[in-house]
């Protein structure tokens, strides 16, 4: 026996509890921080196994090893454990390797060199996807996503149909039976509205804050959908509102707000505030506040107005 020997079958499989990218397709396998990449591959003969037990047939056994390219852009490998897969006679194998924390920061396609011997101590090593595919085919691919999401861009709107607030140019007023919205988009797909199961609790959340005539801060959860605008991207563009009501009255306050996502792979991202907004990397530029505004003017502010008035009809008088 001097022929090297050869794979017949290879798959994946990631335990992934998020969503498909719908823009990198089915054939794509997430796996975040804690997940485990599975890669199953079968031969034509009978090679070494994890079992064996002479010295020189330990160097013989199976070798996978996995690589990607890490924040810096630099490629970074990892070895998988290889184990013969149960109930097979030394044709069914099984690598795996779970994703810890040296593995942050990534959103990389997933890599891999597979090294077999037969029982003969011939050779077969495949040293990346390219040299897998010209034996077998390939169905699917791996990919790292450990970077969670950002925001790309955010907006505010009322429906307000008063005046702005000359000393509050950048300001967008609301009052009761007001409805504040807040649009924002991500820089990559994010679990949406339509998730089931686990991955419910995973939906966008936006959180209006502000304070009540007490001075105590108030929380109120807004609805949150995708934007059903033309040119909306699937899956990152959003819409968030809530109506101001009885329970808002009395309010003369600046409106705070944070935002929770969840990207396809389950990394989550929170902005807590404004603040956390603008301080993001990279930064997101907030041009305009929301104010709640459901106080009825006081009798002092009428009084002045009224005097003022009263005074500008008599200077014409005269």
């Amino acid at each position: 026996d001097t022929k090297a020997p050869d794979l017949s079958s290879i798959s994946f499989e990631t335990d992934n509890d998020g969503m498909t990218d719908s823009a990198l397709g089915e054939s794509y396998l997430l796996a975040t921080t804690g997940d485990t990449l599975t890669l199953r591959f079968q031969t034509r003969e009978e090679i070494i196994d994890p079992t064996a037990t002479d010295s020189e047939d330990q160097t013989r056994i199976p070798s996978v090893i996995f690589s990607y390219t890490d924040e810096s852009g630099v490629e970074v490998t990892r070895s998988a454990d290889v184990s013969a897969d149960t109930g097979t006679t030394n044709e069914s194998f099984i690598a795996t390797y779970q994703l810890d924390s040296d593995d942050t920061g990534i959103e990389s396609d997933v890599n891999y060199s597979i090294s077999i011997h037969d029982r003969s101590g011939n050779q077969r090593e495949y040293t990346d996807i390219s040299s897998v595919e010209e034996t077998v085919g390939v169905s699917n691919t791996l990919r790292i996503d450990t970077k969670a999401p950002d925001l790309s861009s955010i907006s505010f709107e009322t429906d307000n149909d008063g005046m702005t607030d000359s000393t509050r140019p950048t300001i967008l007023l609301s009052k009761e039976g007001d409805t504040l919205t807040l649009k924002f988009q991500t820089n990559e797909e994010v679990i949406d509205e339509q998730a089931v199961g686990l991955n419910r609790e995973r939906i966008p959340e936006v959180t209006f804050k502000y304070l009540n005539e007490n001075d105590e801060e108030v929380q109120r959860e807004a609805i949150v959908i995708s934007s059903n605008e033309v040119n909306a991207i699937e899956n990152r563009w959003f819409v968030a509102t809530y109506t101001l009501d009885g329970t808002d009255s009395g309010t003369e306050s600046d409106v705070d707000y944070e935002i929770e996502i969840h990207d396809r792979s389950g990394n989550i991202k929170t902005f807590a505030n404004i603040a956390s907004l603008e301080n993001s990397n990279p930064s997101i530029t907030v041009s305009n506040t929301f104010r709640v505004d459901t106080q009825a003017p006081n009798s002092s502010t009428i009084l002045d107005t009224t005097t003022t008035s009263i005074s500008r009809v008599n200077s014409l008088d005269l």
